[in-house]
């Protein structure tokens, strides 16, 4: 799995690839790693593309409360990959 873009001073967007992949499922999951000093609530969206098709349920979103920092993952999704 390749970090394509890490914005860890933004608003995103950040890119995950994953190469080489192989007959299995993967747990898509979110970490709220730094509020970057905000006091409000911050808005995550997640676009999944499986061989260059986004999900018929893409963008999933959900919404991390401040003290939401370092916290257990927001777990997005299940994807069963049939290369």
């Amino acid at each position: 799995m390749i970090l394509d873009i890490p914005d860890s001073f933004g608003y995103g967007p950040e890119y995950i690839t994953i190469i080489n992949t192989r007959r299995a499922t993967y747990q898509i999951q979110v970490e709220y790693a730094s509020s970057n000093g905000l006091d409000s609530p911050v808005n995550c969206k997640v676009h999944l593309y499986v061989r260059g098709g986004e999900l018929p349920q893409s963008p999933y979103r959900h919404t991390f409360q401040p003290d939401d920092v370092g916290g257990d993952p927001w777990e997005v999704t299940e994807v069963t990959y049939y290369p």
